[in-house]
């Protein structure tokens, strides 16, 4: 009985370690969030006054909130369909060329391994509507220039490419990984019976790799709403909030404004989307996912 007791308590003290880490850095934060949300409440001083939901109310009123969750959004569907769809053909090119596998991985990694301010400055730069690269490059061709960062109008595509770029590499490695564990005595079958190139990554690689695709796509979800680096070395969510999004704006209210319950109120927003996105986006492919 006692060896029993044993059994069944010891997985549960090595969990433990975990648990209360998790219980102070990540359960507490969201629920001392929640309660500092419903308070109206300058970091400036120490008086709290309580308000219920009237934060949240607030937001719903504000044009600059919607403004941001547009940004959010639109940076989403500009992102993750092209990295996801660009690393997937990056791993499977990478995967056939087994001469020089480790040759392309190192070099398609290697922007993942700038720190994100460093590549937000290399990118400012080749931005730089003067002596930037970019425009250099478009002028030899005749192309017409532009102020990439400057203007509302190419300001949040210009971060989207940065994003792309930098992430890329991450994304491949994690499908190479996938891609490895597929026998190769799949596609031999599918070799001699006569498969083209295309339906077998179609009809075959996909399929199999489906938890692995799940898996890019959540981090790439929760990655889309963390951004932050970038904004704020490139453009401080500017020109006229065109590239301000979730996070950068909880700092914004947070710790330039120091409006804490507002601050808090955004948090618990972002976490609350966060949750709904994931789980809505495992309940529609859960079906899809193939794990055998």
């Amino acid at each position: 009985m006692k060896n029993k007791i044993k059994e069944a308590i010891i997985p549960y003290l090595y969990l433990l370690p975990a648990g209360v880490f998790l219980l102070f850095f990540t359960y507490y934060p969201i629920i001392r969030s929640f309660y500092l949300s419903m308070f109206k409440w300058n970091l400036m001083s120490p008086v709290k006054k309580y308000i219920g939901l009237a934060n949240y109310t607030g937001l719903m009123k504000d044009s600059l909130f919607w403004e941001v969750v547009k940004n959010n959004i639109i940076y989403i569907l500009g992102t993750m369909p092209v990295m996801i769809f660009l690393s997937l053909v990056l791993a499977i090119l990478i995967n056939e060329r087994t001469g020089f596998r480790h040759f392309y991985q190192t070099a398609v990694f290697s922007p993942t391994l700038i720190p994100m301010a460093a590549a937000a400055m290399l990118w400012v730069f080749i931005y730089n509507p003067d002596i930037g690269l970019l425009n250099k490059f478009l002028a030899i061709f005749g192309l017409q220039t532009k102020a990439w960062i400057s203007s509302s109008d190419t300001a949040l595509f210009s971060l989207m490419l940065v994003m792309i770029w930098k992430n890329l590499g991450y994304f491949t490695i994690l499908f190479l990984a996938g891609l490895q564990n597929i026998s190769p005595s799949l596609y031999e079958a599918a070799r001699v019976e006569g498969v083209g190139w295309l339906k077998k990554h179609i009809y075959l690689t996909i399929p199999l790799l489906s938890p692995t695709i799940l898996f890019v796509l959540i981090v790439n979800i929760i990655q889309s709403f963390r951004v932050f680096d970038i904004v704020n070395v490139m453009t401080k969510g500017g020109p006229s909030n065109s590239t301000n999004v979730f996070v950068y704006y909880i700092y914004q209210t947070t710790f330039r404004f120091w409006n804490i319950g507002k601050g808090t109120a955004l948090t618990s927003l972002l976490v609350i989307i966060l949750l709904i996105t994931i789980f809505s986006v495992m309940r529609a492919l859960n079906n899809k996912i193939h794990y055998a």
